[in-house]
């Protein structure tokens, strides 16, 4: 979870409506991005190895894309009950031979798009 002075931090931010907001992995706070998501301020975060999510579709990768993005998906995540619908990308950085997987609420970006955020 998030450190209690990041809770405090986020919650004085006035964000706009179609915002972006950036994690690191060592943040993780489904609630505040599920307040985000109907606020309609993005986030683009890397999603911790533990995380528990039921996989709902999975994208059509583009010939392009497909040496770095491995899936492009769907997934739920519970928060407190409900759900918050999510993309995550699989993607693959040959330069440093690392996979990383990152969750948005952002629907429309590009798909590499998100390896800026690696």
């Amino acid at each position: 979870m998030a450190a209690t002075h990041d809770h405090v931090f986020l919650k004085e931010l006035a964000l706009k409506k179609g915002s972006f907001v950036v994690f690191d992995k060592g943040y993780v706070d489904y609630t505040q991005y599920a307040s985000w998501d109907m606020e309609g301020v993005f986030f683009v975060t890397r999603q911790k190895e533990n995380a528990v999510y039921e996989s709902l579709e999975q994208f059509a990768v583009h010939q392009k894309d497909a040496d770095r993005v491995m899936e492009d998906e769907v997934i739920s995540i519970d928060v407190k009950g409900s759900h918050l619908l999510l993309r995550r990308v699989f993607y693959y950085d040959h330069a440093n031979d690392n996979i990383y997987e990152f969750l948005s609420n952002n629907f429309e970006l590009e798909v590499l798009y998100y390896s800026y955020y690696g």
